[in-house]
């Protein structure tokens, strides 16, 4: 199938132009049809009217010179081949008008009729290839642009290319740096954004020493966001020429990820206790049931026996056995939160001043206990026994952690807002705050710490870091602060220590003014005052 050519020849010098008109064949595979005009003003009229495919103009017409011609023409026709024709002595401007756009120059006076033909041809062939080679790049243009991924193309040697908008949003690379064309400028800004830029400068290394490979790994940047990185090489044909490299921002989905690991690890521990929960209930009471009918009747046997009698010290011992695991029976309901023992108004700080003579009596001489109890302290509901026990037991849990360091155990009592309330590590891990103040019972210790995985296990009966039958000393003080509607939080790191703090609603009620006066203390260190920070 044939193809026929509108050819426009813009020439002042009507020989120079009947020959160009004569050189172009009628039939063949190219047909062509030519026209000619010779003033710049006749051809912009006439490309105005359209249907011309290419032009062959002289730069030196009488209404205009030099690369102006050239410009005007491609102006008014931008899409348009333009052959330029030239004498020996205006090379320099043909050159200079191919670099502006033209396809072609050709010498008056060298030209031959093959030779136009032969012109005429590639500088159609050249401008489809100029517009196949615009709209391959308007279109990975307008691909790269509408892309949620940053993307950066690097030549074989790791210089920069090319890149979109969303590539210079993630790493936030500035009009400068993009102005100064500097590559080793805008790679030094991205890697002193991440937190180990040693990884991945090894990574692109072992890329470049390997530009077949496909790569995929994950960044972590200092100001906290994820990145997903993807590598690929980049090729003309079977050569790999470079490398495309693709950025995602993951932070958002990471963070949900996480989020709802925790939500899942959240639903695992509280499926837990509330199975453990049901069967240690269960136990406890069927224990303290059969309990009941031995303990009865080693009672009745130790009646009918005479004292001083062998059976009689036997059983005696029986007893003393049964009364220890009636009160482990009582601990495992207490844990459960399940113990209804009598609850008062009380001041949380007269209520840990009364503790101190018996811890300080079992406290070893490595450790000195500082404490900061206010006068008066926060009131809240509670059983006094049972909040002594909660003081025994984080207290002895302090002091164990010291081992056989020297060490400081830090106690103290102050009221709160809820917000005041660390959001992680609570136990029970559903409890939520209520919009009433809390007093907070914390004890803090210097000692070995606890490792992250074992935090959440600290409340389960008998469980040890150090060595299994440990006992139910933490396990109790959960129980105790979960009937009171109170919550436990901790904080702890290795070879730093722990905080253990203990919440409680404050009540309203007002303290019985006929209790007792708090115990004198025998101070072991200093003078023991209250309100104070002070040592025992």
């Amino acid at each position: 199938m044939s193809e026929r050519l509108h050819v426009l020849i813009v020439e002042d010098n009507p020989a120079d132009a009947d020959m160009m008109r004569i050189a172009m064949p009628e039939t063949g595979p190219i047909r062509f049809h030519s026209e000619s005009v010779a003033r710049l003003s006749d051809a912009l009229a006439r490309l105005a009217t359209g249907g011309i495919d290419i032009v062959l103009t002289d730069l030196g017409l009488p209404d205009s010179q030099g690369l102006a011609t050239f410009r005007k023409l491609r102006q008014a026709a931008p899409g348009l081949a333009i052959i330029v024709l030239t004498g020996n002595d205006d090379q320099e401007m043909a050159v200079a008008a191919v670099r502006e756009g033209a396809q072609d120059f050709l010498i008056k006076g060298q030209i031959s009729g093959n030779m136009i033909v032969r012109a005429v041809r590639y500088a159609i062939e050249r401008k489809r290839a100029e517009e196949e080679i615009a709209r391959t790049l308007s279109l990975l243009e307008s691909t790269m642009e509408s892309t949620a991924d940053g993307i950066m193309v690097a030549d074989g040697k790791g210089g920069i290319t090319l890149f979109n908008v969303k590539f210079r949003e993630i790493w936030g690379i500035t009009e400068a740096i993009i102005a100064s064309k500097d590559d080793n400028a805008a790679i030094s800004f991205v890697l002193d954004q991440l937190k180990e830029p040693e990884i991945f400068l090894k990574t692109v290394r072992d890329l470049y020493g390997a530009p077949e490979k496909i790569s995929f790994d994950v960044l972590e940047l200092k100001d906290g966001r994820v990145l997903e990185r993807y590598s690929q090489p980049q090729r003309i044909g079977d050569s790999v020429i470079g490398r495309v490299w693709s950025f995602r921002d993951v932070t958002q989905r990471k963070q949900a990820e996480a989020k709802k690991a925790a939500l899942e690890a959240q639903n695992r521990q509280l499926q837990k206790a509330e199975s453990l929960g049901r069967m240690a209930g269960a136990i406890a009471h069927y224990f303290n049931n059969q309990l009941g009918v031995v303990i009865g009747n080693l009672e009745l046997a130790m009646v009918e026996l005479p004292q001083g009698a062998r059976p009689y010290e036997n059983i005696t011992s029986a007893m003393e056995a049964s009364n220890k695991a009636a009160k482990m029976s009582g601990l495992m309901l207490t844990y459960l939160g399940q113990s209804f023992d009598k609850r008062e108004a009380m001041d949380l700080s007269d209520a840990c001043l009364r503790s101190l003579p018996m811890l300080q009596a079992v406290m070893p001489e490595n450790v000195v206990m500082e404490t900061d109890l206010p006068s008066p302290g926060p009131i809240i509901m509670a059983n006094t026994n049972q909040i002594q026990q909660v003081m025994t037991n984080l207290i002895t849990n302090a002091r164990e952690a010291a081992g056989d360091n020297r060490g400081t155990i830090h106690l103290s009592v102050r009221t709160v807002s809820p917000a005041d309330i660390p959001a992680s590590q609570r136990f029970p891990i559903d409890w939520q705050p209520q919009d009433n103040a809390y007093a907070c019972l914390e004890v803090k210790d210097a000692g070995a710490g606890i490792a992250d995985k074992d935090i959440e296990k600290l409340f389960d009966p008998f469980f040890s870091s150090k060595f299994t039958g440990r006992g139910m000393g933490l396990a109790v003080v959960q129980g105790i602060v979960r009937a009171h509607s109170g919550v436990v939080t901790v904080e702890s790191e290795l070879d730093r220590g722990s905080t253990f703090r203990v919440f409680f609603p404050v009540s309203v009620e007002e303290v019985d003014k006929a209790a007792p006066s708090s115990p004198a203390v025998s101070p072991r260190k200093t003078e023991v005052r209250r309100g104070n920070r002070h040592f025992i």
